[in-house]
C-alpha cells in the first residue's frame, strides 16, 4: 500500500478532512508513471471532497488546476476568478487563470494575471523560478504586440536560468513569433535562424523561414528590382526547405514544396539565359553554398 491509498482510506473513515484528498491527488500529479489516469481518477475524488469541504479553498484550486490539465479552459477561468475574487491572491490562482485565458486566444486579457504570477514565481534576487510560466508571459507579451517587454522577459529568462538547447530554442522562437506580430521581419529572421540552428529538425521553423522569402517570386516586378545578394539570400530558404523535405515520405512532404519548386525552376531558367551552370546560394551567417543545375533539377522533382 502506497501514501496514495493511506490517504484515501483517511479520506473514506473522514470525508470532511479535504486536506487528505489535496495531499492524496498532489501525489498522483507528482506521480504520473504510477497513475497515468490522474486525472480521471482524481475529478471524482475532489468533486467528493468539495461537497463535505465546499469552503476549503485548496481543494477548489486542485480543482482548477485539473480543469486546466483537462483543457477546460473556460471552467478552469471560473475557478481561478472566483478564488481570486474572494480574496485568495496566491500566485497559482494567477497562474493558471493567465494560462487558461493564454489557450483560449484571449491574450489582453492574460497579461495580467500572467505579470502579477510571473513577478510571484520570483525569488528575493528576482530569479525566475517558473521557466515555463515566464516563457508563457513573454509569448502573451509578444502576441499583443508589446515587444519590448516581451524580449525583456526572454531575455531574462535566457540570463537567468543559463537553459538547455531546446529551451534556448523555444527563446529564440518566441523572440521571433514577438517580431513577426509586429512585421519586423529582418529580426524575425534572425532569432528564427538562432532557433533553427538549434534544431535543425523542426519542420515548422524551416516553413516560417522558407514562407518569409516568397516575395521576390510572388510580387510582380520585385524579382527585377532585387539584388543578386538579396536573390542568394532569398534562395537559400527554398534550398533548404526542399532538402528537408526531401527527406521525408511523400505523406509527409508540405504544400509548398511545389511553390519552392517553381521559384527554382525560374531561377534554373534564368541560369540557362545567363549560359551559367552554377546557381550558389547565401545563408543568413554569410556562408556560400554552390549547386549545379542538375543537383537543383534533383531537388525539384516531385
Amino acid at each position: 500500500m502506497n501514501a496514495v491509498d493511506h490517504y484515501l482510506r483517511a479520506f473514506c473513515l473522514d470525508p470532511e478532512d479535504g486536506e487528505t484528498v489535496v495531499k492524496a491527488v498532489n501525489l498522483m500529479m507528482a506521480n504520473t508513471v504510477l497513475f497515468p489516469d490522474f486525472i480521471g481518477q482524481s475529478g471524482p475524488l475532489v468533486d467528493t471532497a468539495l461537497i463535505y469541504s465546499p469552503r476549503l479553498n485548496a481543494l477548489k484550486q486542485l480543482r482548477g488546476i485539473l480543469y486546466y490539465l483537462s483543457r477546460r479552459y473556460f471552467d478552469c477561468e471560473t475557478t481561478f476568478e472566483e478564488l481570486i475574487a474572494q480574496g485568495d491572491s496566491t500566485r497559482v490562482n494567477f497562474k493558471y487563470l493567465g494560462l487558461a485565458l493564454f489557450h483560449m486566444n484571449r491574450f489582453k486579457e492574460a497579461v495580467v494575471p500572467l505579470a502579477i504570477a510571473d513577478s510571484l514565481f520570483q525569488d528575493d534576487w528576482g530569479n525566475r523560478l517558473d521557466p515555463e510560466l515566464s516563457m508563457r508571459y513573454g509569448e502573451t507579451l509578444g502576441k499583443c504586440r508589446e515587444t519590448e517587454k516581451a524580449m525583456k522577459v526572454l531575455g531574462e529568462i535566457e540570463r537567468q536560468m543559463m537553459p538547455d538547447t531546446l529551451m534556448l530554442y523555444r527563446l529564440a522562437f518566441l523572440r521571433g513569433n514577438a517580431c513577426e506580430e509586429v512585421d519586423k521581419r529582418e529580426q524575425a529572421v534572425c532569432h528564427y535562424w538562432r532557433a533553427y540552428k538549434l534544431k535543425e529538425d523542426n519542420k515548422n521553423i524551416i516553413y516560417t523561414l522558407m514562407s518569409f522569402h516568397c516575395g521576390l517570386w510572388t510580387v510582380e516586378g520585385r524579382r527585377r528590382q532585387a539584388s543578386e545578394e538579396e536573390v542568394s539570400k532569398s534562395l537559400f530558404f527554398h534550398v533548404l526547405f526542399l532538402q528537408k523535405m526531401k527527406a521525408l515520405s511523400s505523406g509527409e512532404r508540405h504544400y509548398f514544396n511545389g511553390l519552392s519548386g517553381d521559384i527554382l525552376r525560374k531561377e534554373l531558367d534564368e541560369l540557362f539565359f545567363r549560359q551559367e551552370a552554377t546557381l550558389v546560394v547565401v545563408d543568413p551567417d554569410g556562408k556560400k553554398y554552390t549547386y549545379s543545375a542538375d543537383e537543383m533539377r534533383e531537388l525539384i522533382k516531385p
